[in-house]
């Protein structure tokens, strides 16, 4: 997860301030008049993890005062808007998966290690026991985790493990 903000915004300095470390994240999001928004975590899983982001963030610079404030003052919105509404700077940052904000054109600020949860959002890729053809499914499979699909994932925002870790599964009963 990131914070991402746009060019756009009129607060677009005091969060650029931010990716450098000149003002604390924290800080920067309850500045009076700032806009900050995310998803509803009722419905979105992205929302839910907003919630523990900024719950983390109190604890890792211990002000949960400040995390609440930021949980109480940032706006929820369906997650289509929340991207419209930062890309144009109706909002002035927003919460956001590091994979979506390259092809939107949105600066994001690195969230601290052991806040972005970048441990407990994983994917998964496999070759079935029964492909078709296994053998060019073992070759895409390389082909994303070691060879050029890894660089293009990479600068699309993915970030991949130190260390992969490659599990056989049982076949399963039919």
């Amino acid at each position: 997860m990131v914070v991402a903000y746009s060019t756009q915004s009129a607060r677009a300095q005091l969060f650029a301030g931010a990716a450098k470390g000149k003002i604390s994240l924290l800080d920067a999001q309850i500045t009076p008049g700032v806009r900050v928004g995310r998803t509803d975590p009722a419905i979105d899983p992205k929302g839910a993890r907003t919630v523990r982001v900024i719950q983390l963030l109190g604890q890792r610079f211990h002000r949960a005062d400040l995390a609440r404030r930021l949980l109480e003052n940032a706006r929820e919105f369906p997650e289509e808007d929340l991207a419209v509404r930062v890309q144009t700077g109706e909002l002035d940052a927003g919460f956001f998966y590091s994979t979506e904000t390259a092809p939107m054109g949105l600066r994001t600020i690195e969230l601290p290690a052991g806040t972005n949860l970048a441990n407990d959002i994983a994917f998964g890729i496999a070759v079935l026991e029964h492909a078709p053809h296994p053998q060019n499914a073992q070759t895409f499979l390389s082909f994303i985790l070691y060879g050029q699909g890894k660089h293009i994932l990479e600068s699309a925002g993915l970030h991949f493990f130190k260390s992969l870790r490659v599990v056989a599964m049982p076949a399963a009963s039919q």
